[in-house]
């Protein structure tokens, strides 16, 4: 695909995403993933949570598995492309 027709298609993309009221990140290939120390983390992006226990939490993203891992881990927030996690984070990996 040439990079004028991934330009259009990208912005065909957008328009339907803010047309139905859809953050941008519920469709894009990208992750942003935010740490805050080792008490949270924050990620953005078009996932889904795969396995989930207070010690490791799974989540399925484009392409990659990433794996949260530490202790008393909490989902707060899932939704409009949105996924927060709490607890004492120990490692954050991509498989």
């Amino acid at each position: 695909m040439s990079k004028k027709d991934k330009s259009a298609r990208n912005s065909k993309i957008k328009r339907i995403v803010g047309a139905v009221g859809m953050p941008e990140c519920a469709v894009s290939s990208e992750l942003f993933i935010q740490l805050y120390s080792n008490k949270a983390v924050s990620i953005e992006g078009n996932c889904s949570v795969l396995n989930y226990s207070d010690e490791k939490i799974a989540i399925n993203t484009a392409g990659n598995i990433l794996k949260v891992c530490g202790s008393d881990l909490n989902i707060e927030e899932f939704g409009n492309g949105c996924l927060e996690i709490t607890g004492c984070i120990v490692s954050v990996s991509f498989c």
